[in-house]
């Protein structure tokens, strides 16, 4: 490496040197980005499909379905 007289040329060999790992930590922030964006869109849509879509749909009537009574077992040998 030559002497150089300002701190832009120290600068801009430095960063010649270093390009191609700059370009891998870019690729490894856009995966990072990107997979953390599809977890929050999974997420979402998990959100509306478990809380907000049932109360748009009418609910079953279970009582005229299936009865007053019913038989709950547990994982008991009942």
């Amino acid at each position: 490496m030559a002497a150089v007289d300002s701190f832009y040329l120290l600068y801009r060999e430095i960063a010649r040197s270093c390009s191609c790992y700059m370009e891998a930590l870019a690729l490894v922030g856009a995966w990072y980005t990107a997979r953390k964006s599809i977890t929050v869109i999974c997420d979402f849509y998990s959100l509306v499909r478990l809380h907000f879509i049932p109360r748009l749909v009418s609910r079953a009537d279970l009582i005229k379905q299936y009865g007053r009574w019913a038989v709950v077992s547990g994982a008991t040998d009942g």
